[in-house]
């Protein structure tokens, strides 16, 4: 019986091994993210610059400068476009007869 007892243990399968997770998961996870990355990449393409992007910008910025000079300009020379179209209803009616043209 003290034969039994002191018999070596048999080693688990190499699957069954804790370490087994801990040494090829972090890898596995990796190679798993990267094809994700590669998949969303190739699905989701980046749109391809136009090639005048240089006078694209160059007429931004020139919007942008009339829009800043025009807020400077002040509240006067901006106006809603519900302001511009009474403006023009009242200039185009003839105030003297009183019935528009």
């Amino acid at each position: 019986m003290e034969n039994l007892l002191n018999l070596p243990r048999q080693p688990d399968r190499w699957y069954r091994e804790p370490w087994l997770l801990l040494v090829f998961g972090g890898p596995l996870l990796v190679i798993l993210a990267c094809i994700a990355t590669i998949y969303l990449a190739i699905t989701h393409p980046d749109p391809v610059v136009s090639k005048d992007y240089y006078r694209e910008g160059v007429r931004i910025n020139a919007r942008l400068a009339a829009q800043k000079a025009a807020e400077q300009a002040g509240p006067s020379s901006v106006s809603s476009p519900a302001a511009q179209s009474a403006k023009s209803a009242t200039t185009t009616a003839n105030p003297a007869s009183g019935v528009a043209p």
